[in-house]
């Protein structure tokens, strides 16, 4: 009789423990599916955010290769960019970094990103940058 029971104890435990390694083995497939999905996803989001820059930094070459002050076609074009989209802001600089045009909300780099606050991770931002191509013609000089 102690000797059924003890089989039957046995049996039960191992029965349990195949039940809980299944489990456990079904949990790491999920994470290990939906990691690789997120991974996917997130080299599409950066294609995508690349296509984006280089659009819109071919659009801005020209309005910023003139001497003239354009800051304000450069601004309509960043207020189409940020307008009822998840483009949250965008500005344009000059190569010495002072600002030409902004657009969309007004949150610092730092706050937007979260740099160095408790926020970290909390968010999924991120900023993009993209440098202008700007090709400027040669200064034609008349004798």
């Amino acid at each position: 009789m102690a000797r059924a029971r003890l089989s039957f104890r046995l049996h039960r435990t191992v029965i349990v423990l195949i039940c809980v390694a299944l489990l456990v083995a079904l949990m790491q497939g999920a994470t290990y599916f939906s990691l690789s999905h997120q991974m996917a996803r997130s080299a599409q989001v950066e294609e995508l955010a690349d296509t984006l820059i280089r659009q819109v930094t071919g659009e801005l070459a020209p309005l910023m290769a003139g001497r003239d002050d354009n800051s304000a076609p450069i601004k309509q074009v960043l207020d189409r960019l940020t307008q009822n989209s998840r483009i949250l802001d965008a500005s344009v600089y000059n190569m010495d970094g002072s600002l030409v045009a902004r657009a969309g909300e007004n949150i610092s780099v730092r706050d937007r990103l979260a740099i160095g606050n408790q926020r970290a991770g909390r968010f999924f931002n991120h900023q993009l940058c993209g440098r202008l191509k700007i090709i400027r013609a040669p200064a034609v000089s008349s004798a």
